[in-house]
């Protein structure tokens, strides 16, 4: 059950939906909301993705950065899917690292990233993470 009405079918959309059902086997929750208007969704990660290139981020950096902001507010959701994209950019343990604030096997750069930002990280207790997740084994 949503709140949130179903967008106007379109290409954006279809696309959008196929994307994280090859990904996922489901279509997410804010892949919905943005399916509403997918030219939007396609211009923000277009400046995202400049600006990390900007700062010279790698898919793994940005990771941790996410991951620890995620942490720092407690949003569950949002850090274990970005876990599962650091277990696809390198291996379960680290995405399980990230998750519960081990620095131990992360760079100096890596560890300094989340800092940068102002960020204070609390690790994710276990439960939280989706049972059956690649980053929780």
């Amino acid at each position: 059950m949503t709140f949130l009405e179903e967008p106007a079918p379109s290409a954006g959309q279809e696309k959008l939906y196929a994307e994280d059902l090859a990904d996922d086997g489901y279509v997410w929750d804010l892949t919905r909301v943005w399916a509403h208007q997918p030219e939007m969704k396609e211009q923000l990660m277009r400046l995202f993705d400049a600006t990390a290139d900007a700062a010279g981020l790698t898919p793994r950096d940005k990771a941790v950065i996410v991951i620890a902001q995620a942490a720092t507010i407690g949003d569950s959701y949002c850090a274990v899917a970005w876990g599962k994209r650091l277990t696809d950019w390198s291996d379960p343990q680290t995405a399980v690292a990230a998750l519960t604030g081990d620095d131990g096997s992360f760079s100096e750069r890596e560890q300094a990233c989340p800092g940068r930002l102002g960020t204070h990280r609390r690790p994710l207790p276990r439960q939280q993470y989706a049972a059956g997740h690649p980053a929780s084994a």
